[in-house]
């Protein structure tokens, strides 16, 4: 519950201070709104997260199992990392 009710409540008082800025005749640009897009992708994910853990533990879901290359796996991921930062 705690992980999905801190970032409900970060988009909540995001929004509601934009709310509080237009009702002063402040103009809100589009930095500020994409700032409340973050943690309604984190809300997203972890929703998308439960639903699919909620389908395994269902057996809604049938896993395949295939052996993997875990050193290029990892370089996948080291790669994808390095363009973030």
């Amino acid at each position: 519950a705690h992980e999905l009710r801190n970032p409900a409540t970060t988009v909540y008082l995001m929004l509601h201070a934009l709310l509080i800025r237009l009702e002063h005749g402040e103009t809100i640009d589009k930095e500020k709104i994409q700032n409340v897009l973050v943690p309604v992708e984190r809300l997203n994910r972890l929703v998308s997260d439960l639903l699919d853990t909620s389908r395994l533990e269902k057996n809604l879901v049938k896993l395949q199992k295939k052996e993997v290359d875990i050193c290029s796996l990892l370089q996948v991921w080291i790669d994808e990392l390095k363009l973030k930062f």
